[in-house]
C-alpha cells in the first residue's frame, strides 16, 4: 500500500477509535432513533393535481380525461394546432486551454454566457447556458443551449480572466475557441493548523479533516466525493449551495505532519483562508497581502460534537425483504455533499453505514438491479444515530399525454420532464419531449417506483400513480407559463466584492415542490436592488431566497394571467 494509502486508513480507524468506537462499528456514542414505521399510503384515493391555477384535479383512470374549453373563434389564446418545431441537432462550443508556454491548463472553468436584453430594458444582463472544467488536456465541451450574442469567459485559479465573444446562430452550431491564458504575479500564504490552545494539529486530525493532505497531487480533493474539506484562499465567503459553480479563489497544498499549509495567491489582493470539512466552515481568517504566518484555529472536538450516524436498511416494498445488490447515496439537498455505501451489506440484512455525517437535513436516494431507484428525505442529529428504511419497488412507467390548453409553450421542445416524490424530492428520473404529430405529443417515464409521485413538466405539476410492471396513460393539461420579475433588495453587508450577490432561488408549488430551482450570481445594481426573472404558469407559489450566509427569505406571490407579474422583495 503506498504512503498516502496507508496514511488515509490510519486516519480513518484512528477517527473511529477517537470517539469511542471498534474500526467495525461505524457509528458514534448516542442514542439511536429507530427507523419510522411504513406510513399508510394516505394518497390512494387522492385524485391527480394540476398545475397550479390551472383547471381542478383530473379523477384517476387508466386514462384520465381532461375536458378543454377552446377560447371563442377568433378571440386569443386560441389552442394552437401545431407543435413548435423540435428543437436541432445540439452542437459543441469547444476548444483548450493553455497557459504562455503551451501546457494546458487543467481545473479551468470555462461558461458560455449569452447576452440578452434586461428585465424591461432596464439593463443588459448574462444568462450562463453552460459551464464545464477543462480536464487534465486543458479541454473544454460546452453545449449551445440558446442563440444570440455570446462570450466564452475562462476562469484559471493563478491566471488572468480571459473572455472571447461569439455568435450562436443556432443550437446545432459548432465552434471551437481556444484560448492562451495569462499567469498573474504569485505570492504565498503561510499558515499553521491549531487546536483553541494554540498547539499544532495531530497528523492523523489533518488527515481526517482534509483527505488526501500530504499526498505528491493536491488540489482535488477541494471537490471529493464527500463535499468540500480543504483549506482555500477564497475571493469571497464559502457557500455549499453555490460551491457547484466554481472554487472563487484557490486550493491550498497541506503538509499533515507539520499541520501546515501554503497557498498561492496573486499579489496585492485580500483573501478570506476557509477551512472546509463535508461542505461546513469549521475555521476562517481573513488575510491581506503582506500578512505574515498566521494560524487557523480548529477545534476539533466541538466538530465531533455535531457529527451523527445514519444507518441504512434497503427493503422490497412489498415484502420487506432485505434487497441484495443494492446501493445507496447520501447528498445534501443544496450543495457538494455526497457520499455512497457499497454494494451487497443490504443483501444480508447489514444496514448500510454513513458514519460521522454533519446533523441537518440529507436527500437518500437507493437503487438496487431489477428494482426503480427511489428518494427520500432524512433528518441526521447531532451525536444520535438514526435508522432509516429506504423501500424499493419493481418499476413501472407513466405515458403522458400532452394536452396545451393555451397555446403550446414556447420553450417545450427543450423542456424535460422531470419526476418527483409526493413532498417534492427528486428523484433524477428526467425524459425529453416525443413529437407525434403537428397537433399532439406524449412524454415517457420510465423506471418509476410505484405508488404516487409528481411530473413536472414547463412549470406544470400533475400528480400520477405508478403501479409496478405497468405502463400507465394519463393525460397532462399544460398552462403557458408567465414571466415573475423579481425585484430583489440585499442587505448591503451581504454584497460579495465587486457588487455582485450569490443568491439560490426557488419558487414552490403547494409549498414543497420546486418548479424553479436556480442558483444565481445577480449584479446589484446602484440603488441596491437586484433584478431577476422566473418561469411558471398562473398560480400561487411560494418563492424562497436564500443569500449565502444570510437569512432565508420565503413569502407567497402570485404569477398573473398577464405576460409579466412583478414583486419586490426585501432582505430580513
Amino acid at each position: 500500500m503506498t504512503r498516502g494509502g496507508t496514511g488515509r486508513a490510519a486516519a480513518f480507524a484512528f477517527l473511529l477509535l477517537l470517539v469511542g468506537l471498534p474500526v467495525a462499528v461505524w457509528i458514534l456514542p448516542g442514542p439511536t432513533r429507530p427507523a419510522a414505521p411504513r406510513a399508510k399510503d394516505a394518497t390512494d384515493a387522492s385524485p391527480p393535481l394540476a398545475a397550479p391555477g390551472a383547471d381542478p384535479p383530473l379523477p384517476e383512470s387508466r386514462i384520465a380525461r381532461a375536458e378543454v374549453e377552446p377560447p371563442p373563434p377568433g378571440g386569443e389564446g386560441t389552442i394552437a394546432t401545431k407543435l413548435p418545431p423540435p428543437p436541432p441537432e445540439t452542437g459543441e462550443i469547444f476548444g483548450q486551454v493553455v497557459d504562455p508556454s503551451g501546457q494546458p491548463v487543467a481545473d479551468a472553468f470555462v461558461e458560455l454566457a449569452v447576452e440578452r436584453l434586461g428585465l424591461d430594458e432596464e439593463e443588459e444582463e448574462r444568462d450562463s447556458v453552460s459551464s464545464a472544467r477543462t480536464d487534465k488536456e486543458g479541454n473544454y465541451s460546452l453545449e449551445p443551449r440558446a442563440v444570440g450574442t455570446a462570450a466564452v469567459r475562462v476562469d484559471a485559479p493563478l491566471f488572468e480572466p480571459a473572455s472571447q465573444p461569439i455568435h450562436v446562430p443556432d443550437r446545432s452550431t459548432r465552434q471551437r475557441i481556444d484560448f492562451q491564458v495569462v499567469p498573474k504575479p504569485l505570492t504565498l500564504i503561510r499558515g499553521r493548523l491549531v487546536d483553541p490552545a494554540g498547539a499544532p494539529l495531530p497528523a492523523l486530525v489533518v488527515q481526517v479533516l482534509f483527505f488526501g493532505a500530504s499526498d505528491p497531487v493536491q488540489g482535488a480533493g477541494a471537490r471529493g466525493f464527500s463535499g468540500s474539506s480543504w483549506i482555500y484562499a477564497l475571493t469571497e465567503p464559502f457557500c455549499p449551495g453555490m460551491w457547484g459553480r466554481r472554487i472563487r479563489g484557490e486550493s491550498a497544498k497541506i503538509q499533515a505532519e507539520s499541520a501546515t499549509f501554503e497557498i498561492a495567491v496573486p499579489q496585492g489582493f485580500a483573501r478570506l483562508v476557509t477551512a472546509t470539512f463535508r461542505d461546513e466552515v469549521v475555521a476562517e481568517k481573513p488575510w491581506q497581502d503582506g500578512d505574515g504566518d498566521f494560524e487557523l484555529r480548529v477545534d476539533f472536538q466541538s466538530l465531533l460534537r455535531g457529527l451523527g450516524n445514519l444507518l441504512v436498511e434497503v427493503r422490497d416494498a412489498a415484502s420487506e425483504e432485505p434487497i441484495p445488490g443494492a446501493s445507496v447515496r447520501l447528498r445534501r439537498p443544496r450543495g457538494d455533499f455526497e457520499t455512497g455505501a457499497a454494494r451487497g451489506g443490504g443483501g444480508r440484512g447489514f444496514p448500510f453505514p454513513f458514519p460521522m455525517v454533519a446533523s441537518g437535513s440529507y436527500v437518500l436516494e437507493g437503487g438496487a438491479p431489477g428494482y426503480a431507484e427511489n428518494a427520500t428525505r432524512v433528518e441526521v442529529r447531532a451525536r444520535e444515530t438514526v435508522r432509516e428504511v429506504l423501500r424499493l419497488s419493481r418499476p413501472g412507467s407513466v405515458r403522458l399525454l400532452l394536452l396545451p390548453t393555451e397555446g403550446w409553450p414556447s420553450d417545450l421542445p427543450a423542456s424535460t420532464l422531470e419526476y418527483r416524490t409526493p413532498d417534492g424530492t427528486s428523484t433524477l428520473r428526467r425524459s425529453t419531449i416525443s413529437h407525434l404529430s403537428g397537433s399532439a405529443a406524449e412524454a415517457a417515464l420510465d423506471g418509476l417506483p410505484s405508488g404516487p409521485g409528481l411530473a413536472l413538466l414547463a412549470g406544470n405539476v400533475l400528480r400520477v400513480r405508478v403501479e409496478s410492471s405497468t405502463r400507465r396513460d394519463v393525460e397532462f393539461p399544460l398552462r403557458r407559463p408567465r414571466r415573475l420579475k423579481v425585484r430583489f433588495h440585499p442587505r448591503r453587508d451581504r454584497v460579495e466584492p465587486g457588487g455582485f450577490l450569490g443568491c439560490e432561488v426557488r419558487l414552490l408549488a403547494l409549498g414543497t415542490v420546486p418548479v424553479c430551482e436556480e442558483t444565481r450570481r445577480l449584479r446589484v445594481r446602484e440603488d441596491g436592488s437586484c433584478l431577476f426573472s422566473l418561469r411558471a404558469p398562473p398560480g400561487d407559489y411560494a418563492l424562497e431566497l436564500q443569500v449565502c450566509r444570510g437569512k432565508g427569505i420565503r413569502r407567497g406571490v402570485t404569477v398573473g394571467e398577464g405576460d409579466a407579474t412583478e414583486v419586490r422583495v426585501e432582505s430580513p
